[in-house]
């Protein structure tokens, strides 16, 4: 298989919303669905309505023209109330407004 042509970030493809990430080694590229879940109470107190599972191939079938704007990682990284990466808690306004935390973005810049 050919490398994947995205970059890191968050797409939808198909009325599906996917998060595209590197690995742990940060050698290759991931899709994530991003799935709707009934609310569960975290260990943290927090209540999760969204879960990310692994989309098996998804990676080569995005292009950057299935990236999503800014605007509408904001709706999402509002109701997931996580970052769309590693799914850590989101409370700085900049953190929610990219919809991944301070860590993660400089992992994926």
């Amino acid at each position: 298989m050919t490398a994947p042509t995205v970059r890191p970030g968050v797409y939808r493809l198909d009325n599906t919303t996917f998060v595209v990430k590197p690995n742990r080694a940060n050698t290759r590229l991931y899709a994530m669905q991003l799935i709707s879940a009934p609310p569960r109470l975290m260990q943290s107190g927090d209540v999760a309505k969204l879960e990310l599972e692994y989309a098996r191939g998804v990676v080569y079938q995005l292009t950057e023209d299935d990236r999503l704007p800014a605007e509408e990682v904001e709706k999402i990284s509002r109701v997931y109330g996580r970052c769309l990466y590693c799914g850590r808690g989101l409370k700085a306004a900049t953190s929610v407004q990219r919809g991944i935390g301070p860590v993660c973005f400089k992992r994926v810049s």
